[in-house]
Protein backbone atom coordinates (compact mmCIF):
# COMPACT_ATOMS: atom_id res chain seq x y z
CA UNK A 1 0.00 0.00 0.00
CA UNK A 2 1.28 3.43 -0.85
CA UNK A 3 1.72 5.46 2.31
CA UNK A 4 -0.41 8.58 2.30
CA UNK A 5 -2.69 10.33 4.72
CA UNK A 6 -5.66 9.48 2.52
CA UNK A 7 -4.74 5.78 2.63
CA UNK A 8 -4.45 5.95 6.41
CA UNK A 9 -7.93 7.49 6.54
CA UNK A 10 -9.28 4.72 4.30
CA UNK A 11 -8.11 2.15 6.86
CA UNK A 12 -10.50 3.72 9.39
CA UNK A 13 -13.30 3.63 6.82
CA UNK A 14 -12.63 -0.05 6.15
CA UNK A 15 -13.32 -0.73 9.82
CA UNK A 16 -16.54 1.26 9.85
CA UNK A 17 -15.12 4.11 11.86
CA UNK A 18 -14.28 1.92 14.86
CA UNK A 19 -11.35 3.14 16.99
CA UNK A 20 -7.96 1.76 15.94
CA UNK A 21 -4.59 1.62 17.69
CA UNK A 22 -1.19 2.35 16.17
CA UNK A 23 -0.63 -1.40 15.83
CA UNK A 24 -3.98 -1.92 14.08
CA UNK A 25 -3.21 0.77 11.52
CA UNK A 26 0.40 -0.39 11.05
CA UNK A 27 -0.71 -3.96 10.35
CA UNK A 28 -3.21 -2.91 7.71
CA UNK A 29 -0.98 -0.27 6.11
CA UNK A 30 2.00 -2.63 6.16
CA UNK A 31 4.26 0.03 7.66
CA UNK A 32 6.04 0.45 11.00
CA UNK A 33 4.30 1.79 14.08
CA UNK A 34 6.76 4.72 13.96
CA UNK A 35 5.44 5.67 10.52
CA UNK A 36 1.88 5.37 11.79
CA UNK A 37 2.67 7.56 14.80
CA UNK A 38 4.07 10.24 12.51
CA UNK A 39 1.06 10.25 10.18
CA UNK A 40 -1.56 10.01 12.93
CA UNK A 41 0.08 12.82 14.90
CA UNK A 42 -0.10 15.03 11.82
CA UNK A 43 -3.70 14.01 11.13
CA UNK A 44 -4.61 14.71 14.77
CA UNK A 45 -3.00 18.17 14.64
CA UNK A 46 -5.04 18.92 11.52
CA UNK A 47 -8.22 17.74 13.25
CA UNK A 48 -8.75 14.77 10.94
CA UNK A 49 -8.44 12.05 13.58
CA UNK A 50 -9.34 12.18 17.25
CA UNK A 51 -8.09 10.26 20.26
CA UNK A 52 -10.98 8.26 21.69
CA UNK A 53 -9.05 6.23 24.27
CA UNK A 54 -5.81 6.93 26.14
CA UNK A 55 -5.21 3.38 27.38
CA UNK A 56 -4.84 1.79 24.99
CA UNK A 57 -4.32 4.79 22.71
CA UNK A 58 -6.92 4.59 19.94
CA UNK A 59 -7.97 6.93 17.19
CA UNK A 60 -11.00 7.42 15.00
CA UNK A 61 -11.75 9.68 12.06
CA UNK A 62 -13.24 13.04 12.88
CA UNK A 63 -16.36 14.32 11.14
CA UNK A 64 -14.12 16.90 9.46
CA UNK A 65 -12.01 14.11 7.93
CA UNK A 66 -15.00 12.32 6.50
CA UNK A 67 -16.21 15.56 4.92
CA UNK A 68 -12.76 16.86 3.85
CA UNK A 69 -11.59 13.60 2.29
CA UNK A 70 -15.04 12.77 0.88
CA UNK A 71 -14.95 9.29 2.41
CA UNK A 72 -18.03 7.07 2.51
CA UNK A 73 -18.36 6.14 6.17
CA UNK A 74 -21.45 4.91 7.94
CA UNK A 75 -20.68 5.08 11.64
Amino acid sequence: MQVSKRNFARIFVRFGGFPLSYCDVAAHAEVSTQTVQKYLKDLEERGLVAVVSKRPLKFTLSDAAVKDLELPITA
